[in-house]
């Protein structure tokens, strides 16, 4: 990998780094408020419609926006500046004629829509911010994606950091103000149109940094990319279609359709509770592996894959899997102090998810983005349709099992399409994967586990408790207690994890190049 490729990566993944704990602190601290202030029939109908907008953009969209990190950097390459602006008209003129498409259907099923969902007064106001957020969403998806494959993530970290900031606090006002589901959807509207205009300026400057065409460019040559263009975004298509069945829109919808307002509040919360966590977990490479590895590809360079490819497994491994074994410790306990008594089920839905979700980030989400960078389909095309395969298996569990037996099927979903991209990866392409090294992890959480296991039982507020707090300074003493015993965890954890080998020394070197707060007290402790 060259330096300047290395540099761009590395500053990229600081700022992610930096800037995610103060957007995690904002919104688990306004979704207390949001959660506790809709309750189970509010958030539960929240919660849906916000999964069917998301629902309603994945199949509408043809794959197109998560392409562009594939063959933006290419067409930059190859044509410069203005080779990605034709190529980026272009895509907008395709996304139009969908957006019309989606709003005339919206309006013209706006009355199944509000059945379906139970929604007030026919939900008309609903429906068409419901419409509203689909278009504002694509095209905000559009502008992140350009912004990301030009190693943008400063400006990406600091706008959802005013997201965070800006579009919480809204709803949590609107909500204490009386207007329950439809002041709450109302401020995701007021936010993307916000965020929307700021990304665009962003995705214009940047655009305008691009080095210069260095001599003509002929549409027909752009236009050239086309016949590779589609393949690959008519795959992540189904990657978005199959992927609604391991997250929770779809499910959300099931339930939705069954009547089952509790189930959906349940499973919307631990997913959110899973999902803060492991979004925190793994920002050092958010939007950063697709742009790398598809520069990688263009340059043929087998060696640098591999070094990237085992960097970032062992960073993954590192953060997700003590984690893991930590929130499976804690989820029962943290969910009972934090949230309403009615919401207790979904510490049972966050630890099944944690399995599901931690280990598919740890064997198969490098695997998957290096197969789509180097056009290896079939691989990724089989996990998808064993992810298709298991819907039969939600509508059987959902009206037997409500959100507990989704949060299987979703987890099993996950593990299945992990398994099958990692076997592929590394049997033809020669990854190899990091075994030694996850021992050494598994090794060390596996000891901090022994030591908190016995204070868990012993105490209050942990795994085994089935007494919730019955005032508010119970349950502020029960978070410092958990918080207690997580340093407790953490310090066993980097002594054992230091004593049986630490960190690999390319890793090491890594780090230091990388600029974040504590960093030499880290380096201190990991090898």
């Amino acid at each position: 990998m060259s330096d300047s490729l290395r540099s761009r990566v590395s500053g990229a993944m600081f700022w992610n780094t930096v800037l995610f704990p103060l957007k995690a602190v904002i919104s688990f601290a306004a979704s207390l408020v949001v959660v506790n202030g809709l309750k189970v029939s509010g958030f539960g109908t929240y919660s849906s419609l916000l999964a069917a907008a998301t629902i309603i953009g994945q199949y509408t969209d043809l794959g197109v926006e998560r392409t562009l990190p594939k063959f933006l950097p290419e067409i930059e390459l190859r044509f410069g500046r203005r080779g990605v602006r034709l190529f980026l008209q272009w895509v907008l003129g395709f996304k139009l004629i969908t957006y019309v498409l989606i709003l005339t259907a919206l309006r013209t099923w706006a009355p199944f829509f509000a059945d379906f969902f139970d929604l007030p007064g026919g939900g008309g106001g609903l429906i068409a911010i419901l419409g509203a957020l689909v278009v504002l969403g694509s095209l905000s998806n559009i502008m992140v994606q350009i912004l990301i494959t030009f190693f943008k993530q400063k400006v990406t970290n600091l706008l959802d950091i005013l997201t965070a900031l800006f579009q919480p606090i809204l709803t949590a006002v609107l909500v204490l103000l009386g207007y329950g589901v439809f002041g709450a959807v109302l401020s995701l509207l007021v936010t993307t149109v916000l965020i929307l205009g700021l990304q665009f300026w962003q995705a214009w400057r940047a655009g305008r940094e691009l080095a210069p065409s260095r001599e003509r460019v002929h549409p027909r040559d752009v236009w050239s990319l086309w016949p590779r263009f589609w393949p690959y975004g008519l795959l992540i298509y189904l990657i978005n279609v199959s992927s609604t069945i391991y997250e929770p829109d779809f499910a959300l919808v099931v339930l939705a359709g069954l009547g089952d307002t509790a189930g959906q509040a349940v499973l919307a919360l631990g997913v959110k509770y899973v999902r803060e966590f492991i979004r925190f977990l793994v920002a050092p490479i958010t939007g950063v592996q697709v742009p790398l590895f598809a520069r990688l590809f263009v340059r043929g360079s087998r060696p640098a894959l591999q070094q990237a490819y085992g960097s970032f497994m062992r960073l993954l491994q590192l953060a997700l899997l003590p984690a893991g074994v930590g929130l499976v410790l804690f989820s029962r306990g943290l969910i009972q102090l934090l949230y309403l008594e009615e919401f207790a089920g979904a510490a049972g839905v966050a630890v099944i998810l944690v399995g599901g979700m931690f280990l598919d980030s740890m064997l198969g989400s490098v695997p998957h983005n290096i197969l789509m960078s180097y056009e290896r389909y079939r691989p990724v095309v089989t996990s998808r349709l064993f992810i298709l395969a298991t819907v039969p298996l939600l509508f059987w569990m959902a009206p037997r099992y409500s959100a507990l037996g989704l949060a299987w099927v979703m987890a099993l979903a996950r593990l299945g399409g992990a398994a099958i991209v990692l076997a592929y990866a590394s049997r033809v392409l020669r990854l190899r994967y990091p075994w030694a090294f996850l021992g050494r992890v598994a090794g060390a959480s596996a000891a901090f586990a022994v030591v908190l296991l016995p204070l868990l039982w012993a105490g209050r507020w942990g795994l085994f408790d089935t007494v919730l707090p019955a005032s508010t300074l119970e349950r502020v003493q029960g978070v410092l207690v958990l918080a207690g015993l997580a340093l407790l965890g953490v310090a066993v954890f980097l002594l054992v994890f230091r004593r049986l080998g630490g960190l690999e020394p390319q890793d090491l070197e890594r780090l230091q190049e990388l600029r974040f707060p504590g960093k030499r007290w880290l380096l201190r402790w990991l090898y």
